[in-house]
């Protein structure tokens, strides 16, 4: 007998493994406003989900289709920047360490919400020496070290060197061919001067 779930999506699966279980009821909680006591709520408060997972066994069949799903992450926002919908076509699993790479850090103090992503503030004993900012990347759990600057843009243009430099690494090591097509993609516009992922 199927089972709704948040009233609307359906466990069509008579015994389902417990890890896509769990993993298909945490896509459903923060998509479609379904849960807003959930404490990260607001970080998805606007995703949405395709209607075909409304239905576990497709999403089954989808996660179970990727190689070493059981060590991956789903994403739905690395093969299209910005995207908001949970679906079998906009969504690919990687590893957490890709997974982490594309994640800005979430300890960003106040001071410096202001800057972009990878620039800081320098010490106070070194901003007045003309280099009031520095910049920083994260790899593989280790800060990389990028300087200190005399301007927000030039910080910046350094953290993403690092950061594409780490990318290099990731389409080395990467086996699947078609998140490592994506992340060439990705790697290949980084002399675009519109680049917003970072």
């Amino acid at each position: 007998m199927n089972k709704l779930i948040y009233g609307e999506a359906i466990n069509d699966v008579s015994k389902p493994n417990r890890k896509l279980y769990v993993r298909w009821v945490g896509i459903l909680r923060r998509t479609d406003s379904r849960d807003p006591n959930w404490k990260d709520y607001r970080l998805y408060e606007d995703c949405t989900l395709h209607p075909d997972w409304l239905y576990l066994s497709n999403f089954i069949d989808w996660v179970t289709s990727w190689d070493n799903w059981e060590t991956k992450c789903i994403d739905k926002d690395i093969k299209y920047p910005g995207n908001r919908m949970y679906s079998p076509d906009t969504c690919i699993m990687v590893s957490k360490e890709i997974n982490n790479f594309f994640v800005e850090p979430s300890n960003r103090t106040p001071v410096a919400s202001d800057l972009p992503q990878g620039v800081y503030y320098s010490l106070p004993r070194d901003r007045n020496k003309n280099t009031p900012y520095r910049a920083i990347s994260r790899f593989e759990g280790k800060q990389i070290w990028g300087g200190k600057h005399a301007t927000v843009e030039s910080a910046l243009q350094a953290f993403r060197k690092l950061k594409f430099e780490s990318l290099g690494t990731l389409i080395e090591r990467e086996q699947c061919p078609t998140v490592k097509q994506i992340l060439q993609e990705i790697y290949e516009t980084k002399d675009t001067p519109s680049l917003s992922r970072w």
